[in-house]
């Protein structure tokens, strides 16, 4: 029984003559748990989506499909590890590493796709022209959804004080009695020599 777009359960490398002209979906399973969590610079527990994979021009690929996983992550300040949904679109074209160079600047200082497409995408990626791993669509995902910096209060802002308190208990005081809070301070009296 075949439908519109074939799904294949796990398959983290593609090749360009796998790709029916009608596409082809991909489910995320166990073999983008661990990029996921790459990606994440953490552990991602819960794992949702599905790729669709097409194919333009003979040897580019647009995926695009929906992601949601629960990331666990420190806090940036007091380390405690947190529970960090992470929910969003992939959409991005990737080429064979052989075609990048045609990517010229233009007049206003982008980089635009070396193809036209009939929707455009996100992100531009490559691959080695042999085969597409899947593995780096679901690393680079994680990495870009993943807030640049992460506090307690990011979560739950009833954890701000707690966490303040975590990390004033592991930071210490400086020698003078004044509270790490100002990485700087340790630089009050310093005078260069001469």
């Amino acid at each position: 029984m075949s439908s519109s777009t074939d799904t294949v359960p796990t398959f983290p490398r593609l090749a360009p003559d796998a790709v029916p002209p009608h596409g082809l979906q991909v489910e995320l399973g166990a073999w983008a748990v661990a990029p996921a969590g790459e990606g994440a610079e953490g552990s991602v527990e819960e794992l949702k989506g599905r790729l669709k994979i097409t194919r333009h021009s003979g040897v580019h690929f647009v995926v695009r499909g929906e992601v949601s996983g629960l990331a666990t992550l420190p806090c940036d300040r007091c380390r405690r590890v947190l529970a960090l949904p992470i929910v969003g679109k992939v959409d991005c074209l990737y080429s064979p590493v052989s075609t990048l160079p045609e990517r010229e600047e233009d007049a206003d200082g982008d980089f635009p796709m070396p193809i036209d497409l009939p929707q455009p995408v996100d992100d531009q990626g490559e691959y080695d022209g042999v085969a597409l791993d899947l593995r780096d669509v679901v690393r680079e995902f994680f990495a870009l959804e993943r807030p640049v910096s992460l506090r307690c209060s990011d979560v739950d802002s009833a954890f701000e004080v707690e966490c303040l308190e975590r990390w004033r208990s592991v930071a210490g005081t400086l020698d003078d009695g004044m509270a790490a809070e100002n990485p700087f301070a340790a630089l009050a009296g310093f005078k260069p020599p001469r």
